[in-house]
């Protein structure tokens, strides 16, 4: 690209906006769509690995470990002390996930327990109806048939009804007790609470292990970013560590708790930085576009102190 092209200072990466490394002037930043459609397909990839987690749990502690048999020469010191703690974190989620699925068999022996006892007290309070209408039935018979005296009469309504009342005992009693187990007690609200608490938290967990590690192993880039040619750098040069992909993480919390004003900060922001950019000193490239070599170049010419000192100008 030629120096006579015009220039956006917010399409590349300059001398002016950051304090770089000077390999990296020149770099094209990522536009605000494409960098929309990356994180869109991150967090497609998380729902998908918390959905199967149990799968995605033991494919990436086996791959943690497969690093940490890696030699010494292979792996350095810094680098095995992170694989071993991401082997911590994925053990941990692993331990949640177990947790959640033992609850899970437990509340699901509790409903079905309750479901069966409903229909028994349903069942209970049909035969009940039926030996009302039965007893019903036969008194109204008994009595449009008697032709006894006044006393018999009475005797005789009197047996009749001690069914009936019996039964009608009975069935209040059997629908108290379904009333009963149907009401949503305060332990069922509060257990799910903790479930809908415990499967935010396997999500956000998720998520954690997905921003830290990956750029950590595929040099700054996630999936949504490798498939759309994006890249995450650290403008002073430093490697993508998990401790810096946790802070910029930390930046997708800050941009949620601001209602997203703090990811729409790329649109207008003259460095295309979002709040975890800002956060983490970092610039989202593109490495589909060209590098503008005149920035590169023209910050190589520039004099440095030593000489703008010899030559009698102001450092």
């Amino acid at each position: 690209m030629t120096k006579s092209s015009k220039f956006n200072p917010r399409a590349w990466v300059s001398p002016e906006a950051f304090n770089v490394k000077p390999d990296l002037l020149g770099l094209p930043l990522a536009t605000a769509g494409r960098r929309a459609l990356a994180i869109t397909l991150d967090i497609c990839v998380i729902g998908l690995l918390s959905s199967l987690a149990w799968l995605w749990l033991l494919a990436a502690i086996a791959a943690v470990l497969h690093q940490l048999r890696k030699s010494s020469a292979d792996v350095s010191y810094k680098q095995r002390r992170w694989l071993w703690l991401a082997l911590l974190l994925l053990s941990i989620v692993a331990s949640i996930q177990m947790v959640r699925k033992l609850d899970d068999q437990t509340q699901s022996k509790s409903v079905n327990a309750v479901r069966a006892l409903d229909d028994d007290v349903d069942e209970q309070v049909a035969k009940a109806k039926l030996l009302i209408a039965s007893a019903t039935s036969s008194a109204n018979v008994a009595t449009n048939a008697a032709n006894n005296t006044a006393t018999d009469t009475a005797n005789e309504s009197e047996q009749e009804s001690l069914p009936e009342e019996t039964d009608a005992a009975r069935i209040a009693t059997l629908e108290q007790e379904l009333a009963l187990a149907r009401l949503p007690s305060t332990l069922k609200w509060r257990e799910q609470v903790m479930k809908s608490l415990s499967s935010m938290g396997l999500h956000f967990g998720w998520a954690i292990v997905y921003f830290s590690l990956l750029p950590y192993w595929w040099n700054g880039q996630s999936l949504g970013k490798r498939v759309f040619g994006l890249r995450v750098l650290e403008l002073t040069g430093k490697p993508m560590r998990p401790l810096l992909n946790l802070s910029r993480y930390g930046g997708y919390a800050a941009g949620m708790a601001t209602g997203g004003i703090g990811f729409l900060q790329v649109l207008w922001d003259m460095n295309r930085q979002a709040i975890q950019d800002k956060i983490a000193h970092t610039v989202v490239v593109d490495l589909r576009q060209p590098r503008r070599l005149d920035l590169l170049e023209a910050h190589l010419n520039q004099p440095t102190s030593s000489e703008q000192t010899q030559d009698g100008t102001a450092v």
